[in-house]
């Protein structure tokens, strides 16, 4: 089996949105804290659920092709802090 990863779509999503929570955290101390619950949830990893990766098959070749991919949970919550600050 042949896999490769190709984050580059994702990645320039989960850019654009973590760069959206920084706006957001700057705003106040609690604000800051919020967007920290909201990818940490009080530890040091990120909180599973808000990014994943997805195997696309690539037809007839054995190749498999991980894209990562961020959830419409991750969307929803940031949506929701972005409307709560900014």
């Amino acid at each position: 089996m042949d896999v490769t990863v190709n984050s580059q779509v994702g990645s320039l999503e989960l850019d654009e949105l973590l760069a959206t929570l920084k706006q957001v955290a700057e705003v106040s101390l609690d604000a800051g804290l919020e967007v920290k619950q909201l990818l940490f949830g009080g530890g040091d990893s990120l909180m599973p659920g808000l990014i994943d990766f997805r195997a696309i098959p690539a037809s007839r070749t054995g190749h498999i092709a991980l894209e990562l991919n961020v959830t419409d949970r991750f969307r929803e919550l940031a949506a929701a802090l972005v409307a709560a600050h900014l």
